[in-house]
């Protein structure tokens, strides 16, 4: 689930050395370790020397930066013979190698989908290798660097960790996994080779100590199955035995479908909901075809018209024939390709290896493209046998549990089947798209309480205006939300510190967002996430327009939180920096303000109307990178991510209403009996005289 206000890692990857399979020991820092005694030689918990991770898999991450539109990837190594009780832990130790680079780490355990990390700035990590040297390393923007050719044992201090979120009230009692995720926007270019994992119960080295395997390479690989990889690349996981093995390629095809403007009308939009479940709530899209059933039994690969918009599911994809289903959640289709084509791609490439029963295809989120599934990829999951016929299928399924997979957006749009070689074979359409066909969908939910929404792109749309403003983000399909001690509520994502959200009526009788700080935790911001992963043109216009209202006796300041992205992939978050101008018209009184920004946008007490930022007002936040001011809303770049944030000990309880926000293309000038404003004023440039 995407957090509103992250850090990002300050410290950029540098290209470092592939080191041998044989560690070095690296200095020991001339530091005071308080935890552990420096002064002595520690007893190493795993295997050392030539053989220390003959067994253990290494993952080769993302080669550029920025990949996958800055990517979270992420790693999980899941313990032997399931969940363990970790409670009386005292340090974590993990075996690991830098074999390239020097990535600025996020690790920790998992927990009914929680993360118990590193999430603590300062807090101290500790260094062991082979020669039993110790070093403190310290956290800093919630990552780890271990250092370039780092080889030895990661120590984590239970109490130097903490939940960075807990939303099932786990408490270490039964604990799956340890992970470790870092960003493609600063971290790139490196390579990890992950050992066995254990923890201490007490202080290393004491007599009473015991030390336990949680997860042990030394005598032979794991199963890949207690593995989970979601990157930019689905085989960055290679196992020693994989050596001299041979992908297979990536099926080449003509593009199937639909391309460019207007190749997504009429398309299904699928919204899973905010919210995760605390125990399994299947979500099901399905799929009719414009005939009643469709033979495909000789078919090589089952193709949809596909775009992850927002997050990257675990969809089980299936086909379906009176209950009977053939789908890539069978136990066999474990490990097997799904491939995916951009629609301006020459060929496919491999979007992900079926993991769990599912396909994760973060790699590919944001691409209007065709995923591509190979018909051996999948199998029998269930039914009666009489019905396991492929020469009948009715319905293409697709299945996520919300338990773990929640708030994402995905498009699903035509659907075909090709028979033959790829390259040489048959493409036949089997839903087309070209004209209304929204009855072919529907969304269900094993728990209707907590069910995701379905909406479809309507051909030929025109954007929503105000005169010179466009309207992109507004109230309509939001619901009452909430973000408190006892979990969240509603389709908006609030985080930070606590908050709620109200449907209201504008000035003009329209849905309006009310929102409101009710309690300070975590960071003391409460985040309102109001558009993520729409994509939203604002290039080349001056500035943000918004109507709002004061519903406090006081006054009220917030802050906008808009993400840039440019035509590269490059993205950074922005925000109104202090010291501009910005104009408020009050559609009561009929007056126009200039105000300066605190670094926030104040609406005073009794104030309704209309808001102007300008984007000179907005500079890059101190933690991003990746675009300059410059290239702030220049040609071709979008807005992927929009929200609000308040000050909850500033602003507790203080409630405004927002709506209809979108950028507009002209600056306003003032009017008056000396001054003749040449028709550009804010009433008249939103239409409203």
């Amino acid at each position: 689930m995407t957090k509103t206000r992250t850090k990002a890692l300050a410290l950029l990857l540098g290209i470092g050395f592939t080191m041998s399979a044989v560690c070095a020991a690296l200095p020991a820092s001339a530091v005071n370790v308080d935890a552990l005694d420096t002064s002595t030689q520690m007893t190493y918990p795993f295997e050392q020397g030539e053989d220390a991770f003959r067994y253990a898999p290494t993952f080769t991450m993302a080669a550029e930066a920025g990949a996958g539109n800055n990517k979270w990837e992420y790693v999980e190594v899941k313990f032997d013979g399931g969940a363990k009780d970790l409670r009386a832990a005292e340090y974590l130790a993990v075996q690991i190698r830098v074999d390239q680079g020097d990535p600025g780490l996020t690790l920790g355990l998992i927990e009914n989908g929680d993360r118990y990390n590193n999430s603590v700035d300062g807090n101290a990590f500790y260094f062991l290798s082979e020669d039993g040297t110790i070093r403190e390393m310290s956290c800093l923007y919630s990552a780890i660097n271990l250092g370039a050719g780092a080889c030895g044992t990661l120590l984590m201090p239970m109490d130097s960790m903490g939940w960075q979120w807990n939303n099932n009230s786990s408490d270490l009692s039964a604990v799956t996994a340890f992970y470790y995720t870092t960003s493609t926007q600063f971290n790139y270019g490196y390579v990890l080779t992950i050992g066995s994992i254990g923890y201490y119960d007490g202080e290393p080295g004491a007599a009473d100590t015991q030390f336990v395997t949680l997860a042990d390479c030394s005598e032979g690989e794991r199963s890949r199955d207690l593995y989970y990889v979601d990157a930019v690349d689905p085989d960055c996981m290679k196992m020693p035995s994989d050596a001299g093995i041979v992908e297979p390629e990536a099926p080449s095809i003509a593009y199937p479908f639909r391309q460019g403007e207007g190749a997504d009308a009429w398309a299904a939009v699928w919204q899973g909901p905010v919210n995760g479940d605390s125990a399994a709530n299947w979500q099901t899209l399905t799929v009719k075809f414009d005939e009643a059933a469709v033979d495909f039994s000789e078919a090589s690969y089952l193709i949809i018209q596909y775009q992850g918009q927002v997050g990257a599911p675990g969809i089980t994809f299936g086909l379906e024939n009176k209950g009977a289903r053939y789908s890539v959640g069978a136990p066999e289709a474990d490990g097997k390709p799904v491939y995916f084509m951009g629609e301006t791609d020459e060929t496919s490439r491999k979007a992900a290896n079926i993991a769990n029963g599912a396909v994760t295809a973060g790699s590919v989120t944001g691409t209007m493209g065709a995923m591509i599934i190979p018909m051996d990829s999948m199998a029998w999951q269930f039914g009666e046998e009489e019905n396991r016929d492929l020469s009948a299928i009715d319905t293409l399924v697709l299945t996520t549990n919300s338990q773990y997979n929640y708030n994402f957006r995905i498009l699903i749009g035509e659907v075909g089947l090709y028979t033959g070689e790829a390259g040489s074979g048959t493409f036949t359409k089997i839903l087309d798209l070209s004209s209304d066909r929204s009855e072919k969908f529907a969304v269900t939910s094993d728990l209707e309480a907590n069910r995701g929404t379905l909406s479809f792109v309507e051909a030929d749309a025109v954007r929503e205006t105000m005169g010179d403003a466009t309207v992109d983000i507004t109230g309509e399909g939001k619901t009452n939300s909430s973000f408190s001690e006892s979990g969240s509520t509603g389709n908006v994502v609030i985080n930070g510190s606590y908050g709620s959200l109200e449907v209201v009526e504008d000035s003009y009788g329209e849905d309006a967002l009310q929102l409101t700080a009710t309690g300070i935790t975590g960071d003391g911001f409460t985040a309102f996430t109001l558009s993520e992963g729409e994509d939203i043109d604002w290039a080349n216009r001056k500035g943000v327009s918004l109507w709002a209202r004061n519903d406090s006796d006081a006054e009220v300041s917030f802050n906008l939180e808009v993400d840039c992205r440019i035509a590269s992939g490059a993205s950074s978050r922005f925000n109104i920096l202090q010291g501009n101008r910005y104009w408020l018209y009050d559609v009561n009184t009929g007056k126009t303000t200039i105000y300066m920004s605190r670094p926030t946008a104040t609406l005073p007490a009794g104030f309704e109307g209309w808001v102007r930022i300008p984007f000179s007002a907005f500079e890059r936040a101190s933690w991003s990178s990746g675009v300059s001011k410059e290239e702030f809303m220049s040609e071709g770049s979008v807005v992927s991510y929009f929200g609000i944030t308040i000050s909850a000990a500033s602003y507790l309880n203080q409630s405004f209403s927002i709506n209809n926000i979108g950028a507009y293309s002209t600056t306003p000038q003032f009017s008056s009996s000396f001054v003749d404003a040449g028709g550009k004023t804010i009433p008249e440039l939103l239409g409203l005289n």
